[in-house]
C-alpha cells in the first residue's frame, strides 16, 4: 500500500507540474521560466536533421520536467529523494517552453511523432519574436503605442482596455558565437530564445545573424567562465540548453553545476585533461622562477 500510493502521489505531482509548464506567461516570469525554441531554420537542415530536432525537443521538455521535480538522476547532480517519500519537498516552479516558426517540413516531422500533440508546450506559426509577445501579451489589440516602442497594449473581449502598457519582454537569444556570457542566474523576467537547429556540420554564426537580424541581445552560455576552459565544441543540443537554464535557475545561478550535468562525459573529460594540463604548465612555470 505504501509504495502504491507513493506512486500516486508522484503521479500526481508530475501532472500538476506538466499543468504549470503551460500555465500564461504574462506573470513577469513569476511562474517560471520562459523558453522559446526558434524552430524558424528549417531551411538549414537535412530530413534527418528535423527529425533529430524533434527528438531533442521532447527531451528538452522532459530535462524542464525532471528539474522542476527535483529527483535524482544517474549523474548525481540534480537533488535526490527520499524512497517512497516523494512529496519531501515542493517542485519548483518548471520552466515554460514555446515552440516558434512550426511550419514546413519540421511541422511535418513533428506531427509524424504521435506522442507531440500532449507534450507539455507550446506551438505557434510566428516567428520567435511574434510568438513570444503574443504568448507574454495575450490578446493584445493593435500595434505598441507610438508614445513605447516598448510597450503593447493589452485589450479585452470588448475590445476596451484590459490592463495598462504591457512592457514587451526582453529576448535574450542564445548563440555559441555571441561574445557575451551569461554569468549570473537566468533573468525570469526575460525570454530566453533557443536555436532549433540540429547541425551536425556546424554553420557558423547561424543563430547569433538571427539574433542581430531581430535586433535582439544575444549571449552563450558561459562554458569557460564557470568551467575554466572551453569545450572542444561549444554547441550544445536543445535539450541540453534547456536543462542548463533549468538547473540554473533552480540553482540560483550555479552554471558549473548545471554544466557539468548536461555536458557529455567525453568533453568533461576532456576539458578535465586540458585544465590540468594548464595548470600543470603554470606550476611548472611559477616553480621555474622560483
Amino acid at each position: 500500500w505504501a509504495v502504491s500510493d507513493a506512486r500516486h502521489r508522484r503521479e500526481a505531482t508530475r501532472r500538476r507540474v506538466r499543468a504549470a509548464m503551460l500555465a500564461p506567461w504574462d506573470d513577469d516570469g513569476a511562474g517560471g521560466l520562459r523558453l522559446v525554441i526558434d524552430c524558424g531554420m528549417d531551411d538549414l537542415m537535412t530530413d534527418g536533421e528535423r527529425r533529430s530536432l524533434t527528438v531533442q525537443i521532447q527531451l528538452g521538455y522532459a530535462a524542464a520536467l525532471r528539474a522542476a521535480l527535483g529527483p535524482g538522476d544517474e549523474k548525481g547532480d540534480a537533488r535526490s529523494r527520499r524512497d517512497g517519500d516523494p512529496d519531501d519537498v515542493e517542485p519548483a516552479a518548471p520552466a515554460r517552453i514555446l515552440l516558434s516558426s512550426v511550419a514546413g517540413r519540421f511541422e511535418a516531422a513533428l506531427d509524424r511523432d504521435s506522442g507531440s500533440a500532449s507534450w507539455p508546450l507550446r506551438r505557434s506559426r510566428k516567428p520567435f519574436d511574434e510568438a513570444a509577445l503574443d504568448a507574454v501579451a495575450p490578446g493584445r489589440g493593435g500595434e505598441a503605442d507610438e508614445a513605447d516602442d516598448r510597450a503593447v497594449d493589452v485589450t479585452n473581449d470588448r475590445g476596451g482596455p484590459a490592463s495598462p502598457l504591457r512592457p514587451r519582454p526582453r529576448l535574450v537569444f542564445l548563440s555559441p558565437d555571441a561574445p557575451t556570457a551569461l554569468t549570473s542566474a537566468p533573468d525570469r523576467s526575460a525570454v530566453y530564445v533557443i536555436g532549433g537547429l540540429c547541425d551536425y556540420k556546424r554553420l557558423k554564426r547561424a543563430t547569433l545573424d538571427r539574433a542581430e537580424r531581430a535586433g535582439i541581445d544575444a549571449a552563450r552560455l558561459p562554458i569557460l567562465e564557470s568551467l575554466g576552459v572551453d569545450a572542444p565544441v561549444n554547441v550544445l543540443t536543445v535539450d541540453q540548453c534547456v536543462e542548463a537554464l533549468a538547473i540554473a535557475d533552480r540553482t540560483r545561478g550555479d552554471w558549473a553545476r548545471a554544466l557539468r550535468t548536461v555536458l557529455p562525459a567525453r568533453k568533461l573529460r576532456e576539458m578535465d585533461r586540458r585544465l590540468e594540463e594548464r595548470r600543470g604548465g603554470l606550476g611548472g612555470e611559477e616553480r621555474g622562477v622560483t
